[in-house]
């Protein structure tokens, strides 16, 4: 690989909701650059965020890594299910809930970003309330996105405190695939045993692997 294919695209949407210049670069297939070189080739922002297809080892000297599943599942029409409500807005409660909604992710490892990362699950709820595409049930939220290809993706579910465990995540996706079948997508923190579990449960399995990792231009 030249250094040309070390440098990072600038991202106007993590830049805005972390307050600090953000590209992200993502590999393909082969090597996994030194952050040295990242540095070097990027010099105009202040973080990269690195992605890379596959389980890779991260190199020395970064920080916030993270290793995902890329889950799929397809699913038929269920009948008889319960309607989930579609918003356009977020109310503070489900603002509330997506800022706590994800304990464990790279953005609250990174020091740096860890006081910005509940805004960025919030603008999440956001932009799919915008898109339409915002649904709750119970006290249950599930922001819903669509991949290139037309598959459903799964950007964040969430079920408040007092309704865990009462089985509203599963109902809330349930009732989506009634008004939406076909290919479901989600993406999990490989770490994150009892989501991987969970979306198994419903049907999902891992189709890929990914590694993401953050290289600040000063250490």
């Amino acid at each position: 690989m030249s250094l040309v294919d070390h440098v990072a695209e600038p991202s106007s949407w993590d830049s805005a909701v972390f307050g600090v210049q953000v590209s992200v670069l993502s590999l393909g297939d082969g090597e996994v650059p030194d952050p040295g070189v990242v540095r070097r080739v990027n010099p105009g922002c202040d973080v990269v965020f690195v992605k890379a297809h596959g389980w890779r080892d991260v190199p020395l000297g970064v920080v916030a890594d993270d290793h995902l599943y890329d889950m799929e599942g397809e699913f038929l029409r269920a009948p008889g299910a319960a309607a989930p409500a579609q918003v356009d807005s977020t109310p503070q409660w489900v603002l509330d809930l997506a800022c706590v909604a994800f304990s464990d992710s790279r953005f609250l490892r990174d020091s740096r970003l860890a006081h910005r990362a509940g805004e960025f699950y919030a603008t999440w709820c956001r932009a799919s309330a915008a898109r339409k595409q915002l649904y709750i049930l119970g006290g249950t939220l599930l922001a819903l996105g669509s991949d290139a290809d037309g598959a459903h993706r799964v950007e964040l579910i969430a079920t408040a405190e007092p309704c865990r465990s009462s089985g509203g995540g599963e109902a809330l996706f349930r009732a989506l695939v009634a008004l939406c079948p076909g290919v479901w997508r989600v993406k999990v923190a490989a770490r994150n045993w009892r989501a991987v579990r969970f979306y198994e449960r419903l049907g999902f399995r891992v189709r890929a692997a990914a590694t993401a990792w953050h290289v600040w231009a000063h250490e």
